[in-house]
């Protein structure tokens, strides 16, 4: 997906189509809505696998809180009025209509006057820099992104060693991979295409690297995508932690699901590699939640 191409193998026939076009998808939690109370391995419904091919990814929550709540109230309001007044306007032959004006008021009653642009001009604007400008990254943009990566990689494997010579289960949050460096360099290169800059520049690289840190490190350190970027360690902790469950839940028998969780923490794991490991025995349908997830049930 990332590289923008397709394979098709039918009839004996081999062959690469393109595709290219930018991928926005949107997802609710399993159970409806978020429960903070809960782990987010339990909640989202997806293979570490695909969600690691997208650039950014944004754990996008409701919280409550009065002023954004009364922000929102007003700008679904005013979506409806205008659009009634845009109705009105049609039946008397269009006077007052326009619609940069209710996109103005739209924008003030949110956050404030912002400029508006027309809707045919930044159609046209998007088409010529898709068709005009590639960028390519400068110097200065690429020594930003690999002194962000090699820093990263580095304290990865510092913390690793530190968590091996303590024997704690205490693991790097934060493990990227070359996947994830080519998700930067693809975001910098977008964003000097926004302003039609056929270079790159390493203030394009700082902002990529703050868009991935306050997304998809958010989402890894929340545990929505560390499927595939656990390291050694963290695998090894998880596969203990299946066999302490298998050894003390045998086949055919249930335990209570609080009772289970703290013999396991007892035992120096990890909650949240704990959740992960049961997540994964429950997908592999060797654990089954009973008695709305009160206990557990060996399968298998």
């Amino acid at each position: 997906m990332e590289q923008q191409t397709i394979s098709i193998a039918k009839a004996n026939l081999t062959t690469m189509l393109n595709s290219r076009t930018s991928v926005l998808a949107a997802a609710n939690p399993t159970l409806g809505s978020y429960d903070p109370m809960q782990s987010n391995e339990d909640q989202m419904d997806f293979q570490g696998s695909i969600l690691s091919r997208f650039d950014l990814i944004f754990k996008v929550l409701d919280p409550r809180n009065p002023e954004m709540d009364h922000r929102l109230a007003n700008h679904v309001v005013n979506l409806h009025k205008r659009a009634a007044a845009s109705s009105t306007s049609r039946r008397h032959g269009g006077a007052g209509s326009g619609g940069g004006g209710g996109h103005a008021t739209a924008a003030q009653t949110t956050a404030g006057p912002l400029p508006t642009v027309d809707r045919a001009f930044f159609t046209k604007y998007i088409a010529y820099a898709r068709a005009t400008c590639h960028p390519t990254i400068s110097q200065e943009c690429q020594a930003v992104l690999l002194d962000f990566f090699v820093q990263v990689r580095r304290e990865s494997h510092k913390h690793t060693l530190e968590a091996l010579k303590s024997s704690s289960a205490k693991a790097p949050v934060i493990q990227i991979t070359a996947r994830q460096l080519e998700s930067m360099v693809r975001i910098s290169e977008s964003l000097a295409k926004m302003r039609l800059d056929p270079v790159a520049t390493a203030a394009d690289a700082h902002e990529a690297i703050r868009l991935f840190q306050v997304a998809t490190v958010d989402a890894m350190q929340s545990g929505i995508v560390d499927n595939t970027l656990m390291n050694e360690f963290q695998s090894g902790q998880v596969i203990k932690i299946e066999e302490a469950v298998r050894r003390r839940v045998p086949v055919g028998t249930t335990v209570e699901y609080t009772r289970l969780i703290s013999e396991l923490l007892k035992m120096s794991f990890d909650s949240k590699l704990v959740d992960r490991a049961l997540f994964v025995m429950l997908r592999r349908d060797e654990l089954e939640f009973r008695k709305q997830r009160a206990q557990i049930h060996r399968l298998r």
